[in-house]
């Protein structure tokens, strides 16, 4: 099942950047994600997941030339990740509070996308009957996923396109995480390395607005200390991560989302307080460069 960098991609030339790098064929989306946490688990080894959407990822990864730039880049970069103006974060958290009545993290994380984006926007009257359920964050999980499998029962038999929900739910830890991962068919590549210094050898990011991947790892690495946190899925233009440790106090949301509004701009199109949501008591991450 793992190739080698050589054989994979069927290289001239020997690939050799320093440590053992390997990969599978593509894989359909449950086995990619079953290799892929089996694969976490080994010593030594960390594991992404290389969307088929992405391929052009692995002719960098052939390059090994442009990964000891990449490594050379790695060294000079600062280790002090950026940081975004807090006003913004906190008017819009304060904003929430006022519209609600209620302390901003109360509620954060059981309203909609679209109901947030609204309240942010000065364009709602809030109703009680906005919220969601409160619940604890495994007790949330457990009801969307019922919820979910009874929408699907309700539809065998039906012909026709049937749209998913295009937001992940909220999950509550690396295994959940793991299983709501938005993934179609995607080669596992493992490293032996971590996974933030993984963005080096897969050269990720450098186009549009995304950090290249020299500045990715040194976020990563933080992110790491921080939360837990490790990217698992790279798209063509997207990043998907787990969080070990979800965010769950104001202080925390803030300092991170200060970090994230200047990692990914596109964060925010939406407004702050979606993005917070996202941010907030939640295991799954994801990033996006248009």
């Amino acid at each position: 099942m793992w190739k080698s960098v050589q054989a994979a991609l069927e290289l001239d030339e020997p690939f050799d950047v320093g440590i053992p790098i390997e990969l599978t064929d593509e894989l359909e989306p449950a086995r990619a994600r079953e290799l892929l946490a089996t694969t976490r688990a080994e010593p030594g080894w960390c594991a992404l997941l290389v969307d088929a959407g992405a391929n052009h990822l692995l002719g960098e990864l052939a390059g090994a030339e442009r990964v000891r730039a990449a490594l050379a880049d790695y060294e000079r970069a600062s280790p002090v990740i950026a940081r975004a103006s807090a006003e913004p974060i906190e008017q819009a958290l304060t904003r929430l509070g006022e519209v609600t009545g209620m302390d901003p993290l109360a509620v954060l994380h059981r309203l909609e996308g679209d109901t947030l984006g609204a309240i942010e926007g000065d364009d709602v009257e809030f109703d009680a009957d906005m919220l969601l359920p409160e619940a604890s964050p495994r007790d949330a999980y457990a009801a969307f996923v019922a919820a979910r499998a009874e929408a699907r029962a309700a539809r065998v038999g039906f012909v026709g396109l049937v749209l998913e929900q295009a937001t992940p739910p909220r999950t509550y830890d690396v295994t959940t995480a793991l299983t709501e991962l938005a993934v179609g068919r995607a080669r596992v590549v493992r490293l032996a390395t971590t996974p933030a210094r993984a963005m080096l050898y897969l050269g990720f990011g450098g186009w549009n607005s995304c950090p290249g991947s020299s500045q990715q790892a040194r976020i990563w690495e933080h992110w790491a200390i921080a939360l837990g946190a490790e990217p698992v899925v790279l798209g063509e233009a997207t990043l998907d991560a787990i969080v070990a440790r979800p965010i769950s106090t104001r202080a925390q949301l803030v300092d991170i989302a200060r970090e994230v509004v200047e990692y990914d701009p596109d964060s925010v199109i939406e407004g702050y307080l979606p993005m917070l949501a996202m941010l907030y008591r939640n295991a799954n991450l994801r990033f996006w460069w248009d």
